[in-house]
């Protein structure tokens, strides 16, 4: 491990994932992500609904591979889409409230 967060938490179920617990409760990311990025598609949305799921499954991805290794670089896979994730959907927020203002 190399991260600059130090956990104390063991590896209790398997030798191989470091935090099983937490890698596996990031598939409540990652497949309502999937699940959204197939219905986008499907009723043909805009793309920027589009980039919305895909900042969340990409944050996911992070979160699961950070919880997995505990290593530096997934730390930053883990903690940078949530920042950009985070700042995205903050302006995909303004434009909706901006365009009902326009109405």
């Amino acid at each position: 491990q190399s991260s600059n967060l130090q956990y104390f938490l063991p590896f209790l179920v398997l030798y191989y994932i470091a935090e099983f617990w937490n890698t596996l409760t990031n598939l409540a990311m990652i497949v309502p992500a999937l699940k959204g990025l197939y219905e986008v598609r499907r009723q043909k949305f805009e793309s920027w609904f589009s980039n919305l799921y895909l900042c969340l499954l990409i944050t996911g991805i992070g979160s699961w591979m950070f919880h997995m290794t505990l290593r530096y670089t997934s730390q930053l896979m883990d903690e940078l889409p949530m920042v950009w994730g985070s700042a995205y959907m903050v302006y995909c927020l303004h434009r909706v409230s901006y365009a009902y203002q326009n109405i």
